[in-house]
């Protein structure tokens, strides 16, 4: 199995109410964040928007072709089993089941044709226009698709700040936790990296505490980001007592989705 990029990366904001979108509001504040972004079709009159961005280009059918994103509105309810699983893998928002229980309507915003960019380059624009959507569409919880896990609009906003606690991973990356097995074995991963194209993290323990393995999840997963696939067979990353070493083996995930991973092994 190899790690495969998604063709298609979406999240939904969950709202109380069907928000207007129209390209005049929206428009301003993408383009202040993500530089050039224009419509596909300014005639449109069916409630949505196609954008293309002309300074991000992918090789298609012999031609370059500008990225694409699309705005779109879904006027019922999320998926029901999509949306608990969701909840049950959110460990970071305490109020998350009382945001999404106000949702009628939930608005998409996706990208096309952008999976061969840069994998850090697809996600600052799909990140940066999503921001600029955020400033005009009242969401009460943005639904991370890719990662499985519910996100504070408030807290995403602020995480993606300018400045030194700016962090492109809040929101992307998700650290899922599953009930122990019978012979109490923890099972760990990260979901997130492997919709842009990198494996994710997976880690069977026992006798650590939990909290202490999602952040040397999280931190490799970091490393992952920054630097590409570079954790190879027998690599080693310090472990949550920052002592023992953990031994990285490359792996499939035990969890859904079926993906790549690189397996960090207790020792």
């Amino acid at each position: 199995m190899t790690a495969g990029f998604a063709q298609v990366y979406a999240v939904e904001l969950l709202c109380e109410a069907p928000p207007r979108l129209e390209a005049g509001e929206l428009l301003p504040p993408i383009r202040d964040r993500v530089g050039a972004a224009s419509l596909m079709d300014p005639n449109n009159r069916s409630g949505g928007l196609n954008l293309h961005f002309p300074q991000h280009r992918v090789p298609f059918r012999g031609e370059s072709v500008p990225v694409q994103a699309v705005v779109g509105l879904l006027q019922h309810p999320v998926d029901t089993k999509f949306l608990s699983a969701a909840l049950d893998q959110t460990w970071d928002w305490p109020r998350a089941r009382d945001a999404v229980a106000i949702h009628r309507v939930s608005v998409v915003v996706s990208d096309l044709l952008a999976g061969t960019l840069p994998y850090k380059e697809r996600l600052e624009l799909f990140q940066g226009t999503l921001l600029g959507v955020l400033e005009v569409v009242p969401a009460a919880a943005i639904l991370w698709r890719p990662c499985g896990r519910l996100v504070d609009p408030t807290a995403y906003r602020r995480s993606h700040r300018e400045g030194p606690s700016r962090d492109p991973l809040f929101g992307p990356l998700n650290v899922r936790m599953f009930p122990a097995a019978p012979d109490g074995e923890v099972l760990m991963d990260t979901l997130g990296l492997s919709a842009l194209g990198l494996p994710d993290l997976q880690a069977r323990f026992t006798g650590v505490d939990p909290n202490a393995v999602a952040g040397l999840l999280h931190g490799a997963a970091r490393y992952v980001f920054d630097k590409g696939d570079v954790l190879g067979d027998g690599d080693t990353v310090p472990g949550p007592d920052g002592k023992m070493k953990w031994t990285c083996r490359p792996g499939e995930s035990a969890a859904p989705p079926a993906r790549r991973v690189v397996e960090l092994v207790q020792p």
